[in-house]
């Protein structure tokens, strides 16, 4: 009887063993979404984000495409890791670049989230054409607005566009047409992204 126990005893706990081993990990988000891995948080998952960002910097130096589909996935990944939604920042992304890479404004912003290039060095981007580092940029920047505003979205997204120096904390929307079109888009934008997801 009492090798009977034990025997019962090693089956469940091999049974749980391998019906979690090929389960993915999931990890939690703040706004109740959820990333889904298969790979254990023991240091794998950012080795493939390494090789993620040197691959696409190495297809950025060449000036080659990107499909629209890889660019969402990779600022929704992108997201994830700060702590933002993923719809949010690609809602920022489309507005900004319309999901153009190597894009460069009238004022000097370059990439997919359209950065300035003293904002993406104070936000550790190098290579303002890589997709990747173009994402981690815009969501440092972001991440960073969202704890000046105290997560005020409307004012972050106004300080995105118009710089922290325009909007006052605890204030409103500066009155420049650009950024209020910017905000009203990246809103509506947001919404878009939502309603297609599965």
């Amino acid at each position: 009887m009492r090798f009977f126990g034990w025997a019962i005893l090693l089956s469940l706990l091999i049974f749980s063993a391998t019906s979690t081993a090929d389960e993915p990990f999931t990890i939690n988000h703040p706004e109740t979404l959820w990333r889904y891995s298969n790979l254990p948080p023991d240091g794998r998952e950012a080795l493939l984000v390494d090789e993620a960002r040197e691959n696409a910097a190495r297809r950025a130096s060449m000036r080659q495409s990107f499909e629209y589909e890889e660019l969402q996935n990779i600022v929704g990944d992108v997201a994830l890791r700060y702590g933002i939604e993923p719809e949010l920042l690609c809602a920022v992304a489309w507005t900004e670049s319309r999901f153009h890479p190597y894009v460069v404004s009238n004022m000097g912003a370059e990439g997919l989230l359209q950065l300035m290039p003293a904002t993406a060095r104070k936000f550790g981007v190098r290579n303002l054409k890589s997709p990747v580092e173009s994402a981690e940029g815009g969501a440092r920047y972001l991440r960073f607005l969202f704890d000046y505003y105290d997560n005020n979205l409307v004012l972050s997204l106004a300080a995105y566009n118009a710089g922290p120096g325009a909007v006052k904390k605890g204030g409103k929307i500066p009155p420049f047409s650009q950024t209020q079109n910017f905000v009203d888009s990246v809103l509506t934008m947001r919404d878009h992204f939502r309603n297609r997801r599965p």
